[in-house]
């Protein structure tokens, strides 16, 4: 809406922050490689800056990128927050960033199951290759989270509380990471 592509949007930069009211709101920080669009670029050659993993693929294969490749990293962080794992295997960056190109993400739900099927569509539709294949805007995605949400019978300030375990089988793998799920932040101690 407003022409900034943030292209750095990953876990490490969303911040919860609480208010004086007790409500809670996500804030999106370090826009230090943000990219106005349709502004001219300062360098000679478009270089591809982000964090592996969470690098859209038509920003990888040189494309232009707008707000929809913002929308993929998203998809990526919510996968990651309900799965406990990334949307494709990988051993490096450099797979990662082929694999990204070249494979479609691994269905949320083959991850976990148990996941509601409305949000396993959301989030893997957010992870689509192609641009044009992923919702228009992220309202559209806020209003689908929301009605995965509301399907769930999750209501009130404690929405965000709604976020599912890594599978058992992903336990000792996930223990291994820094926390990334609400309740593997709760487990560790820190409020969520």
């Amino acid at each position: 809406q407003v022409g900034v592509v943030h292209r750095d949007l990953k876990p490490e930069n969303i911040l919860l922050v609480r208010h004086k009211d007790g409500t809670e709101s996500a804030k999106l920080t370090d826009f230090g490689i943000a990219k106005i669009l349709d502004a001219p670029s300062i360098t000679a050659s478009e270089q591809v800056f982000g964090t592996a993993g969470y690098i859209a693929p038509e920003y990888l294969e040189g494309a232009r990128i707008d707000h929809r490749s913002d929308l993929y990293a998203l998809g990526v962080v919510c996968y990651e927050a309900l799965t406990g794992r990334m949307p494709h295997d990988y051993e490096n960056d450099a797979d990662a960033l082929l694999k990204t190109m070249g494979m479609d993400a691994i269905p949320m739900r083959t991850r976990d199951p148990s996941l509601p099927e409305a949000l396993g569509r959301t989030v893997d539709q957010l992870l689509r290759r192609k641009p044009d294949d992923r919702p228009r805007d992220a309202f559209v995605v806020h209003d689908e989270l929301l009605a995965c949400l509301d399907a769930a019978h999750v209501v009130g300030p404690s929405r965000h509380e709604y976020v599912a375990a890594p599978p058992e089988t992903h336990r000792a793998e996930s223990s291994r990471r820094e926390p990334t799920t609400a309740r593997e932040v709760q487990a560790a101690g820190h409020p969520v």
